[in-house]
């Protein structure tokens, strides 16, 4: 009678063994896409960063045609004021550094800075 019931542990203690190193393996893969997703939004961050200075730089572009349409006597159509380019370029806003950028927590960040 002890045989069969011994026989009935080890199989049970070899399936929670097993058990126990898939829990881990599965753990462990978590862990990794955990890092993996971490990296993939660090990677999305800095590209907005990047797509951010870009629209600046073309906020600037913008400006400066309407001034100088302005400055030649032509209306512009879409324009919501002037801008003095000279300024702009002497603070450095042709290269917009990261307090050009607005910052949002609200947790949707991918609108917050993309503003017309």
């Amino acid at each position: 009678m002890k045989k069969p019931r011994l026989l009935l542990t080890t199989c049970m203690l070899e399936l929670s063994c097993i058990s126990r190193q898939t829990f881990a393996a599965r753990m462990e893969y978590q862990c990794l896409h955990a890092e993996e997703l971490e990296l993939i939004t660090s990677l999305m961050r800095d590209e907005m960063e990047e797509s951010q200075a870009y629209l600046s730089r073309a906020d600037l572009q913008i400006g400066l045609l309407q001034n100088s349409l302005h400055d030649a006597g032509v209306a512009v159509i879409g324009n919501k004021g002037r801008k003095d380019p000279k300024k702009e370029i002497e603070n450095g806003r042709l290269f917009p550094s990261r307090a050009d950028y607005e910052v949002d927590d609200s947790g949707d960040s991918c609108n917050s800075s993309v503003s017309s």
